[in-house]
């Protein structure tokens, strides 16, 4: 399946996200951020369709994107000593760009 492409918007935002934040986003970051971006694109992109389709509702979308949380782990933050309550921000603020990105693509 080829990669939807609001993928790069989401990365765009996540990239603005920790501007926003006054944190650096390092290559390793950037990888985790890639690959879990890569691991969720199918799903992503099913979501999307579904709730283009009206098969899915705007929760069941929004409960599918944040069953995605834990696959965010924001590592490289955990071991450069970030607070776990700011990486729980992050992750909360990275699944929320992700799930405006997919419905303000309908």
């Amino acid at each position: 399946m080829q990669t939807p492409p609001f993928i790069s918007e989401i990365k765009t935002n996540i990239i603005a996200l920790f501007d926003e934040n006054h944190l650096t986003f390092p290559p390793k970051i950037e990888e985790e951020i890639n690959n879990y971006l890569k691991l969720s694109d199918e799903k992503l992109n099913k979501w999307h369709i579904l709730y283009q389709e009206g098969m899915l509702s705007l929760d069941e979308v929004e409960w599918l994107v944040i069953s995605q949380r834990e696959l965010i782990t924001l590592q490289v933050l955990k071991d450069a000593g970030l607070n776990q309550t700011k990486i729980n921000e992050l992750q909360n603020s990275i699944l929320k760009i992700i799930l405006k990105t997919i419905l303000i693509r309908i």
